[in-house]
């Protein structure tokens, strides 16, 4: 939607994983931002496959229950944001010196034939600028093997909301994206009747609710039903990525000690390879309340250990805010999703 004689603008954030949906529509009123509905939802067992295997049966099933999530949310915009979420999905950094563009892409060419684990032919591959915190993938259209490289940041978009600028403009992440995931997330939105705004891998609207604004580094887990994403950034770049298998887990206890031991080694071979000792760690995601496990990691990793609160600042009706603290971390990605257009107010 398009803001008309000072009328409100309305963006759905929609986070979009293997087992659930998360769903959240921001209103920009001028001086605040307004919470207009949010839905959280498992996907169905038959639906699950649309997003890992494209099936047109599953996708069908998919687009049928969004549908009704959707109606049931009362959505009243049909501008939206997709977290990108597939299996297939590689990321990875990349330090380069300051070189022309034309040099910077070939250079990346060259070495993601070495570290992308796919046939780049089938690829769409974007790399991120230092400072900048919205993924440019160009969804519209795509073309084999190209690498899309963000704009410099005196080119982006007012509305973009940026980490705190450096003189540090070396580090690129890097993700390699199937042509074929692209298509399937541009016809599903077709199919909800949707306008397609963005998609962005999750740490982009992550980092859009917690920005990391001194010297130090930040780091997130997000936590979610078979996987943990672990992401490490300073203000000037996402400093690496890692994912977490959990699917071989059994209760919330083992997944605790497990997340907590892995996270703190994560921590170490980070430290040990010349970056930043980590001055605060998020929690994020359907798992970030387990019990004891703010706890555990405090200490640790002898620093602040927060759940993520994304609701925080948003205008909403009275008598919600219990329900909004224990469900936030779930939302962060879908919050930070629908910020993608609204300008830091």
């Amino acid at each position: 939607m398009v803001a008309l004689h000072g009328q409100p603008r309305s963006f759905v954030g929609i986070n979009l994983t293997k087992t659930t949906v998360s769903v959240v529509e921001l209103i920009d009123r001028g001086t605040r931002l307004e919470l207009a509905t949010y839905a959280l939802a498992d996907i169905p067992p038959d639906a699950q496959l649309a997003i890992s295997t494209y099936q047109p049966a599953a996708t069908k099933q998919l687009v049928a229950f969004l549908s009704q999530v959707f109606e049931q949310a009362s959505l009243s915009s049909d501008a939206a944001i997709f977290s990108l979420y597939s299996p297939h999905i590689f990321s990875t950094v990349l330090d380069l010196p300051a070189i022309a563009d034309q040099e910077l892409i070939a250079a990346i060419n060259y070495k993601a034939q070495d570290l992308v684990p796919a046939d780049l032919k089938e690829m769409v591959i974007t790399a991120t600028r230092p400072n900048e915190c919205k993924h440019h993938i160009p969804w519209q259209q795509t073309r084999p093997a190209s690498i899309v490289l963000s704009p410099p940041l005196h080119e982006i978009d007012p509305s973009g909301i940026s980490l705190q600028q450096t003189t540090d403009q070396s580090r690129y992440l890097i993700h390699a994206i199937p042509q074929q995931t692209i298509k399937w997330y541009r016809e599903l939105a077709g199919a909800l009747h949707l306008d397609l705004i963005a998609l962005e891998e999750n740490v982009f609207p992550i980092l859009r609710i917690h920005p990391v604004t001194n010297s130090h580094c930040t780091f997130f887990a997000h936590i979610d039903h078979e996987t943990t994403n672990l992401y490490a950034a300073t203000r000037s770049a996402v400093c690496f990525t890692r994912t977490i298998d959990l699917g071989h887990l059994g209760d919330d206890n083992q997944i605790q000690i497990y997340l907590a031991d892995e996270i703190e080694h994560t921590v170490a071979r980070h430290v040990q390879a010349g970056f930043p000792q980590p001055s605060l760690v998020y929690l994020l995601g359907h798992s970030a309340n387990l019990a004891q496990l703010q706890k555990t990691l405090s200490k640790l990793l002898s620093c602040p250990v927060n759940i993520s609160q994304p609701f925080s600042g948003l205008s909403y009706p009275q008598g919600i805010e219990q329900s909004l603290s224990a469900q936030g971390p779930t939302f962060t990605v879908a919050v930070g999703l629908a910020k993608r257009q609204i300008n830091n107010l």
